[in-house]
Parts: C-alpha cells; structure tokens; sequence
C-alpha cells in the first residue's frame, strides 16, 4: 500500500440484517468496517489494509514515529473480514509490516498457512549471501492462520457430502455453550467461525490482536414443533415445504475469542460470555427476515 492509501476515515456499523450472502463474513449483530478516503469529521482515522479478491497478497509498513495528530498517526488498524487468509506481521511494534494474503480461491501447492510464510519470506531473502538485500532481515515475526481461526479441526458432519466438515475447536466449544443455555428455548443449527486483525497503537508501539468470531444460525423451538405438526406425514423427500413453513434463519454473528498475536505471541484465547446475548434484544427491526422471540 502506497504512503497516500495507508489512511482512511472508518465508522462501525452494526449489521442488521439475519441473511449473509455466500462466503460472505458477519451477520446481524456483525460491527462491520466502512473505510474511505477523504475528510469526514464524524469518521476516525485508521490504517486499513484492504484484500485483493483476485487472490495473493497486500502490505502495508506503517510508519515509524506518533503523536498527538491522529490524522497523521492515527491509533487503530483494520483489515478486512478474514475467511481463510493468513495475516502475517514482520518489523517492530514502532514500524510494523503487515500483509493479507490468501490463494482467492485457487489451488496452492501445499499447506495454506505453511506457503503463505515461505512466500512472505522468500520475498525478503536474496538466494546469494554475498549481496545485501534491502528488504533482508524482516522475517514474519507472528502470524494468523486459517488453522486458528476457521479450519482448525475436522468433525463429523452429516449435512455435506464428504460427511466430514472443517471448523475450529472455540466454535465447537462455543457451539456446546450455546445449545446448553438455551437448547429449551432455540435450536442451534450452526455455528461457522470467521476472523479478523485489528491493532492498536499506544505511545509509538502497535499491538495486534486475532479476534474469532462466529456465524449463529438458530431457529425458536416452538416455530420448529409448530412446523413438525403441520407438516406430519409429508414425504420426507419435500424438504420444500418445510423451509416454506419455517422461514428464513436466524443468523446473528457474536465474537468468540480474542488474543494478541504481535509482538508477544503464543497468548492462548478464551472464549467470551457474548453467546449468552444471543437472544437479546437488538435494534433488528428492520430485518424482515427476523421472528420476535416467543416465551
């Protein structure tokens, strides 16, 4: 990212809506990132490192040095939303390098999390010793991976075809939490996890932190045994009018866990107490897709 895009002007705007487009990350509830260029007094200043959708990778070194003038040494840090990239940093917590970087979907010769680190690094070696490169000695310092934040476990999965799906061991974990507190009251059909990097500046060092979050998709019980009464007898092979009677899903994100993955690294993240507020109340009014909660 060149000096002139590093700085944009960012709010935060809750979603409201339940439905989420396919591979897309965040559902109600979801704090989502706007970042643009240019002045807007009700917007903060932040560093934002944007992804490239055609796939390899994006990096950003900010600057040295801090102050009072957020607007030329703004505190915050934003990437976008992460389903499968890896975030790798490099430098010092005064002049970090970061950069986003994921295949867009396209085959890698091997491991994701493992090709993208030798990328990164052989982009910052020369393979003779004997000239000095300008990049050498910024190897990547910490790194989040789709291992930590999305794939990292494989489970038994009835609903896809492979009978096996990927996920992380906080989402099981967050799903278990879920389906105890409230399994007389909803069904927990899903929980999908998803990441994002977000970094803070105090005094002139950055900080960096991997935040997992999850994809909630539930249904009220009592719409579901409504729906098993209605449709009793009905051939199991019209899954039709089932999904006719029961009507979009419930899909709200809340985070799951949060730990700093630069400069110290290695912190072991805990699982929040946000999926007790899974049926709170939220301004969703404008989302037709949403069922009041009953009882």
């Amino acid at each position: 990212m060149k000096t002139a895009q590093k700085i944009v002007r960012v709010t935060l705007d809750k979603k409201i809506k339940h439905t989420i487009t396919a591979g897309a990350c965040g559902a109600a509830g979801a704090l989502h990132v706007k970042a643009k260029v240019g002045d807007d007094a009700d917007a903060v200043p932040a560093y934002f490192l944007p992804w490239d959708q055609r796939g390899g990778s994006v990096q950003m070194t900010i600057p040295s040095g801090g102050g009072t003038d957020l607007n030329a040494h703004p505190q915050l840090f934003f990437t976008a939303a992460l389903s499968g990239c890896s975030i790798l940093i490099k430098g010092t917590p005064s002049q970090p390098t970061i950069i986003h970087a994921g295949s867009g979907q396209l085959p890698l010769p091997y491991d994701a999390n493992k090709f993208w680190k030798d990328f990164v690094e052989h982009l910052d070696s020369h393979p003779d010793p004997a000239i000095k490169h300008r990049k050498s000695g910024l190897g990547v310092k910490a790194q989040a991976t789709k291992s930590e934040y999305v794939t990292g476990i494989e489970i038994d999965d009835k609903v896809s075809f492979t009978g096996k799906s990927k996920t992380t061991q906080h989402a099981v974990d967050y799903h278990r939490k879920l389906s105890k507190h409230y399994g007389d009251t909803v069904e927990i059909a899903n929980v999908a996890p998803w990441g994002a990097v977000f970094g803070v500046r105090r005094g002139s060092d950055w900080t960096f932190y991997l935040q997992e979050n999850a994809n909630i998709t539930y249904y009220p019980r009592r719409k579901i045994q409504q729906v098993l009464e209605y449709t009793k007898g009905a051939p199991v092979y019209l899954p039709d009018k089932w999904v006719r009677e029961m009507g979009p899903e419930h899909i709200v994100s809340r985070p799951m866990a949060l730990q700093v993955v630069f400069p110290e690294g290695g912190a072991k993240a805990e699982l929040t107490n946000r999926w007790r507020s899974l049926l709170r109340t939220d301004p969703l009014s404008d989302s037709p897709a949403a069922y009041p909660h009953e009882g």
